[in-house]
């Protein structure tokens, strides 16, 4: 039977089989080769370009790390001497110094200007793979931060084209000021749609994981996108489709006209700087959605009204149960017995150790958390250690149910864990005790200074008499961006606050 069939097949089938093979074995090896195919999509002339070093219209910082033999970072710093900086994303055709006329724009703004080589461009090593790239993008923004004694909130982003992905990746983790999209692509899905006309990645069994229609819902900084209609690279419904996802209040469009893919700071220059100029200084445009062509004359606008902090924070939610500026005290409690949050899930996080593995936090806190804990992780080589989060009633209940004292523990339906916004850090029962370990008066004393810049506040920072319980240098309560912010100035806790803006006593 066996001669038979082998007869048969190199008699009949032999011309079939042999191609087959050949057919599954190339795919296997397409397959093997997923990530460099999808790099070559994104970086389409990263193996082919010239790493060419041409010369700078401006004075700049160069600098080169080398992680190894193999692995050098390089990037540009320009120092203007200003409280704020742009943070330069490149597009995917040539390296940094094809793009010096953007930089020079943004730096005779007045800013400082930080650009990152990708990996392989100019100095910089290995292959632009999406994890190199993020690698690299991490490790020079550490060290810029640590070096310049840079903080999120004075970062502006700008990015060009692919760039947009690599952005907004960064600032699902690193919440900044504002963020400027030149020519963003929607995913690279869609890009694989227009060149191909069906989805390779699905072939080479990849993931999307340039998605950036879905990481724009994320987005906590105000935006501005510019595309022109006749780009041949990313089409303009693609930056539309972000500006359609991202949060309506903050977000803007400019849409010019009668230009291709590069160079949009160049063509129509004096028009789109004003808008950059206007974006960056924190003016409003009259309109959400403009669209300009070479006739375009400068539009009115109607600058932001300088608003007193306390009367903007004042306006804030103090009493919904889901509000992240709820109000709970010793005699505040919420306004269901029951109340539960709807968006709490698993404390998990590559930067933060859950103690007890069980426990939760609304999802917002939980990345802000996250966030505050790498840059923790890079000061202190530590994770941040969650001793307590999500508490219900009934837990609180049992807790008291143990004989914790009124100034330590909260009664049921009158603490801020059952908010979800509340943690608890590090396994200690006194002030006393906390601050005489060495270690955590360091982590302490750096919290004070920096857990603002995530939304997070120390509760209960004057004892007894003042926030009524006793000092807990270790719980800490998310909360609204300005109303953090200005407890930091201040340098006094929610309670004061509330208390003093439900008095008809001076203002702080």
């Amino acid at each position: 039977m066996n001669k038979l069939l082998k007869k048969i097949c190199n008699k009949k089938f032999r011309y079939l089989i042999y191609p087959l093979f050949l057919i599954i074995f190339s795919y296997l090896i397409i397959i093997i080769s997923a990530e460099k195919i999808e790099t070559s999509l994104i970086f389409p002339w990263w193996d082919k370009e010239e790493n060419i070093q041409l010369s700078a219209p401006f004075d700049y910082e160069n600098v080169d790390i080398s992680l190894s033999q193999k692995e050098h970072i390089s990037w540009i710093f320009i120092d203007n001497k200003s409280e704020k900086t742009i943070f330069y994303f490149q597009g995917n055709g040539w390296n940094l110094n094809y793009y010096y006329d953007d930089i020079q724009i943004l730096k005779d703004f007045g800013y400082n200007v930080m650009a990152l080589n990708y990996p392989w461009f100019w100095w910089s090593s290995l292959s632009p793979n999406r994890k190199n790239t993020q690698k690299y993008v991490e490790i020079f923004y550490s060290f810029i931060k640590k070096e310049k004694k840079i903080d999120n909130s004075d970062i502006t982003i700008f990015a060009y084209s692919i760039g947009s992905w690599i952005a907004l990746n960064f600032s699902k983790s690193h919440t900044v000021d504002k963020i400027i999209l030149v020519a963003p692509l929607s995913s690279l899905f869609e890009m694989s749609v227009k060149e191909y006309g069906f989805i390779l990645q699905k072939y080479l069994f990849l993931s999307e994981r340039f998605n950036n229609k879905e990481n724009i819902k994320y987005l906590k900084s105000p935006l501005l996108i510019i595309h022109w209609d006749k780009d041949p690279l990313i089409p303009l419904k693609q930056g539309k489709w972000i500006y359609e996802n991202a949060p309506k209040e903050t977000s803007y469009f400019l849409e010019i006209k009668n230009i291709g893919h590069n160079l949009v700071l160049q063509k129509y220059k004096n028009i789109t700087k004003w808008f950059l100029k206007i974006f960056l200084e924190k003016w409003k445009f009259e309109k959400k959605y403009y669209s300009i062509d070479e006739n375009t004359k400068i539009p009115e606008i109607e600058k932001e009204k300088v608003i007193d902090p306390l009367e903007k924070i004042k306006k804030l939610d103090f009493i919904s149960d889901f509000s992240l500026t709820k109000y709970v005290w010793i005699w505040t409690s919420f306004k269901k017995i029951d109340y539960i949050p709807d968006t709490l899930t698993r404390i998990r996080g590559n930067y933060i150790k859950d103690i007890k593995w069980w426990q939760m936090l609304r999802k917002e806190a939980l990345v802000a958390l996250d966030e505050m804990g790498k840059d923790f992780y890079t000061k202190f080589w530590v994770k941040i250690a969650v001793v307590s989060g999500y508490r219900s009633y009934l837990h609180q209940m049992q807790i008291k149910a143990n004989a914790c004292p009124d100034t330590l523990c909260s009664k049921p339906w009158y603490s801020e864990h059952q908010s979800g916004l509340a943690i608890d850090l590090w396994e200690t029962t006194t002030e006393k005790e906390f601050l005489s370990k060495k270690e955590l008066n360091s982590y302490f004393l750096w919290l004070k200074e920096n857990a603002h810049l995530y939304w997070f506040h120390n509760s209960y920072q004057n004892g007894v008499e003042i926030d009524g319980y006793e000092k807990e240098p270790w719980h800490w309560r998310y909360i609204e961006k300005d109303l953090a912010t200005y407890l930091y100035e201040k340098k006094i806790s929610f309670s004061q606050f509330y208390k003093k803006i439900n008095t008809k006593e001076s203002k702080y």
